[in-house]
């Protein structure tokens, strides 16, 4: 027997060795825990929305051109339809200023449009990889009493969470954000992640070795990651790199934890960014620093602004030209001033007069005079401003065609005619004139030619006998004298 005893040893010893061998290839890594899970998911479901960022300032831009569109109608109108001509000028420049508006905030837009997009497609493709692995390590471990990849917080009872929603992570199918003028400042600042601080763990402390998704090994397919010996190997990002795992040759020192992300940026930029998370924040910062100065998201918000004496004169000066004494821009001043009735809170006075302008409103083809204030919306605006524009051809052409008759040839001629007539007496009266009894008036061509024709039968008859004037058909013997025939004596009046 005790010829036996160092083979005894000698087998305890290969058992114990056996054992620890099975151990270590059958050694499994720690599960996650669900508090930390909780952390990184709402910063993920306020990734998502970012979209009510780029939505908020699109519909900030869009009202602002729609604002401009109606006040330019309205300004138009006033200015067709304004009492006097220094208001139609003002009102003709604000406008134009209010134009000026909308294409500002049209230019605005299409800058926006690539910045949004981008930032939302990069905070949207982030939040989906970070859901995304918490939901594979949540259904690995649903229904499992032994494989538990994710834990609930500080224990060793898997999780119960029936979607990554109970964890705080977006849903699967996301609705349509509400427009926003920022993230949800819980979780993303002008500064970073404030809730990523330093070491915060997403590895159980208690459940060490309950789930194979951390295991490493040394290249051979029993584990995921890369470790040898009882070092650690190197660390890698996960989720966009929001998530740190290090993995290690000693079973269940495998970790994960969260990337301290809560102060690494200022004014919502980083500088010279060196991973992930920074050029993602990068993008949504771009987007959060995008602003536009613009003239009022309503009618009379833009009112207030292009009726402004500062955006008035430089679109009336170039009507003007300098002088000794006084510049163009002064000049525009006086107009102003003139159009406001007032040298003070010249906008506010002239918006007044521009509500207090009569307009035609149209309905079924009949025209009501009636002051812009009370016209209504944008359809009856657009149905008087065509109307307005179809009295002002009206009024065009009429003028036009005073022009063409003021430039009559004919009439010209009398009128010369007139003037050189006016005046003459006796002999004088000839040419183109001749006596309209005592007065010496033009005489057309054929009146002309009529005149002579008459006069030299009247010289013919005068002086003829009795049987001479009886024979001459263009005289009559009348009172014992040859006389012209009453009608030529008329004509020859005439």
């Amino acid at each position: 027997m005790p010829r036996n005893v160092p083979n005894q040893k000698q087998l305890v010893t290969a058992v114990a060795m056996l054992i620890v061998v099975l151990d270590h290839a059958h050694a499994s890594s720690p599960a996650f825990d669900e508090q930390h899970i909780g952390t990184l998911c709402k910063v993920a479901s306020a990734l998502t929305g970012v979209e009510g960022v780029a939505r908020a300032k699109t519909d900030l831009l869009i009202n602002e051109m729609s604002a401009a569109s109606e006040a330019a109608a309205k300004l138009t109108l006033a200015a067709l339809k304004a009492s006097d001509d220094n208001s139609t000028r003002v009102f003709g420049a604000a406008a134009i200023a209010a134009q000026q508006c909308g294409r500002n905030a049209a230019e605005a837009l299409k800058n926006l449009a690539g910045t949004a997009l981008n930032a939302v497609a990069n905070a949207a493709k982030t939040a989906g990889h970070i859901s995304e692995i918490f939901d594979m390590l949540r259904q690995a471990s649903v229904g499992r009493s032994t494989r538990k990849c994710i834990v609930q917080k500080g224990g060793t009872t898997q999780t119960t969470a029936k979607s990554v929603t109970d964890y705080g992570c977006p849903p699967p199918v996301l609705k349509m954000a509400k427009a926003s003028d920022s993230p949800d400042g819980a979780q993303i600042t002008d500064k970073g992640f404030p809730t990523l601080t330093f070491a915060l763990n997403l590895h159980s402390s208690n459940a060490r070795s309950t789930c194979i998704f951390l295991k490493s090994t040394n290249d051979d397919a029993n584990g995921l990651w890369q470790a040898s010996g009882a070092s650690a190997g190197t660390a890698l990002k996960l989720a966009q790199g929001f998530i740190t795992i290090t993995p290690h040759g000693t079973a269940t020192s495998e970790t994960a934890v969260l990337t301290q992300l809560d102060s690494f940026a200022s004014s919502w930029q980083k500088e010279s960014p060196s991973d992930t998370p920074q050029h993602v924040y990068n993008k949504i910062g771009a987007l959060m620093k995008l602003t536009h100065g613009g003239c009022g998201t309503t009618t009379n918000e833009v009112l207030d602004t292009v009726l402004l004496p500062e955006k008035l004169v430089p679109i009336l000066s170039p009507l003007f030209k300098d002088q000794e004494g006084k510049t163009a821009a002064a000049a525009v001043s006086n107009l102003i001033n003139n159009a406001a009735g007032a040298a003070t809170q010249q906008a506010s006075k002239l918006k007044t007069k521009i509500d207090a302008t009569i307009t035609d409103k149209i309905s079924k083809g009949e025209k009501t005079p009636t002051p812009l204030s009370k016209l209504g919306g944008a359809a009856a605006m657009d149905n008087s401003l065509v109307a307005a524009f179809s009295d002002l051809k009206k009024t065009q052409e009429s003028t036009r065609s005073c022009a063409q008759s003021d430039a009559n040839p004919e009439k010209q001629a009398s009128e010369e005619a007139n003037k050189e007539c006016s005046g003459k007496k006796g002999d004088e009266c000839k040419g183109r004139c001749g006596l309209v009894g005592d007065t010496c008036k033009p005489v057309k061509k054929g009146e002309r030619e009529n005149k002579k024709k008459d006069e030299g039968t009247a010289s013919t008859c005068t002086g003829k006998l009795e049987d001479a004037s009886k024979k001459d058909t263009g005289c009559k013997w009348e009172n014992n004298a040859c006389r012209i025939p009453v009608l030529l004596s008329i004509r020859n009046l005439l």
